[in-house]
This record gives structure tokens, sequence and C-alpha cells, in this order.
């Protein structure tokens, strides 16, 4: 700890800095890893805490991690800084904020309440928020990694809601778990587990069910552009209604642009009262006209 003015209290076992302070916390060999200053420091001999106030910044350079504060407690024995009334963190590819965090000296490592994520990858890719009332950040191999409980998410017009979170630096990734939903103006979707690749602006979920107007997917996985636009399932097998109209087929292929859906290997269903087979359909939106193709059964 340096100062530029302590006054030490014998008799409370406490020495203050109250003209600006600079605290360094070094490696076993000496090497410093984390830099800390603020305007106010109380040193706590007797409780074995450093309370620090007042415009409290923080880095380590190495991990590319800094925050901000102006509240902070080092819990001397426990070797935890803990952060009362909150604060932000940055890290690789975006920025943490909560309300209240405690964490390792080396700020690797945090449990936070009431956080809020904002994370883009370094690399090209959309960018995404992601809140949690409970939640946990780490830096692994110089990426953050950042789990939330509770949690909800927005990703390109895209409200997500679900047990959990956890976003990936290293990966550019956010994977949902639990009960997962994802709505938007015109879509809903529920699934077991969803994730969304920023850097390839694509989402992928398993265990779902789609509701888009009056069209209605059940399939073990979809993936979706994000936009809207095309999507592809499969299922064992996928099962997709259409007002009154059933089919069920192993592979199912969806483009807006076009306004055509693509249903492959074991298709079957009804569609104005008739029952049918073949081995692929292709449904057009716009005519509302069907071809199917190989062994046709009508």
């Amino acid at each position: 700890i340096e100062a530029p003015y302590l006054a030490d209290f014998l008799d409370l076992q406490m020495t203050r800095a109250d003209s600006g302070a600079e605290v360094r916390f070094t490696d076993s060999v000496g090497t410093t890893t984390t830099r800390l200053s603020a305007q106010r420091l109380n040193l706590d001999r007797t409780a074995h805490q450093v309370r620090l106030s007042g415009q409290i910044s923080a880095r380590n350079a190495a991990a590319e991690v800094a925050l901000r504060t102006d509240s902070m407690v080092w819990l001397r024995q426990e070797q935890r800084l803990q952060l009362p009334t909150g604060s932000e963190i940055d890290v690789p590819s975006g920025q943490v904020t909560a309300t209240w965090l405690q964490g390792s000296t080396d700020l690797s490592e945090w449990s936070l309440r009431e956080g809020t994520g904002r994370f883009s990858p370094d690399n090209g890719g959309d960018s995404v928020e992601v809140s949690g009332n409970w939640g946990r950040l780490r830096i692994v191999d110089g990426n953050p990694v950042v789990e939330f409980d509770t949690a909800s998410a927005r990703w390109r017009g895209h409200d997500v809601v679900s047990d959990r979170a956890v976003y990936m630096g290293g990966g550019g990734s956010v994977r949902f778990s639990g009960k997962v939903t994802m709505t938007d103006t015109s879509r809903s979707l529920a699934a077991r587990s969803l994730s969304i690749r920023l850097r390839e602006r694509q989402v992928v979920a398993t265990h779902v069910e789609l509701h888009d107007g009056d069209l209605v997917l059940r399939a073990i996985t979809l993936q979706d552009s994000g936009n809207g636009g095309s999507w592809q399932a499969q299922g064992d097998p996928a099962s997709l209604r259409i007002g009154e109209d059933e089919v069920q087929a192993q592979r199912v292929r969806y483009s807006a642009e076009h306004g055509l859906l693509q249903l492959a290997h074991q298709v079957e269903g009804r569609r104005h009262g008739r029952h049918f087979s073949a081995d692929s359909l292709r449904l057009d939106r716009n005519s509302d006209r069907v071809f199917l193709e190989g062994a046709v059964r009508l």
C-alpha cells in the first residue's frame, strides 16, 4: 500500500489514508498482478480488512480486466475483494455490471448479484445483452466465461428467457438451458436448450416447438438464421402443422424469402382431408401448391 499521507491510530489498530492510496497485489514471485487506486483507505488490523472508497479503479493488465466502483472491502485473510455497492467490470469482448460482487484479488473470478453482461466478439459478429439474478464471472485462457441464473437476454430483436445462460467468450456464443423461450414480433420458440452463435449470427436449439403465424413445428434440432429468413430442422420425425394440414418428415427446411417449405425422408401427412406419403415434399406458401416426389401415395 502506498499513499502520500498516512495516519496511524495505534489504540484502534487502524491506519488511514485520506489523500489517495494505491494498492498493488503481487503473486508468489513478487510480480504485480493487480493495481488498485482509491481516494480513501482504512486498514483495520483487528478485522483483517481494508476498506476503500471514492472513485476506485483496479486493473489486471495481463488478464485485460478492469473495474470501477465507489466502495470496496479487501478481506485480507480470504484474499477476496468485496464490492457491496456494485461495479462495472471491463472484460475481453464486453462489460459486466452488477449490484454486488465478490472476487479474487487478481480480478479473474467473481460472484455477482443482479448482473448484466454486454458482449460482442472481437473478430466480428453480433452483440448480445444477458442479465440474471445471480451469476459468476471467470477469465479462462484469456476469455470471459459468464454464467447467469434466472436469465434473460436481448439479441437482434429477440427476447430470450431461460433458467440458466452461459456466455463463452472464446467461442463467441451464449448457451441457454432449462426452460428456454425465444420470442420476437412474429414468432415464438420453446426449447430445452438454445445456443446463439454471435459470429455466425445463428441459433441452434434442441427439442423445440416453433410457432410462426399458422405454422407450428416440433423437432429435435433446429438451426435458425436468427432473422426469420430461413431455418432447418430434424426430428424422428419432425412434425409440421399449417392450419388444418399436418405432415411429418425426418428433415424440414424453410426459406421465408421464397416462401418455400421442403421436407425429405419418410414424408407422410394429411392435406385438405387427403392422406399422402412420399420421399420428399415442396410447399410453395405463396401459391399454396404442393409438389410430391418419389414413391408417392395418395
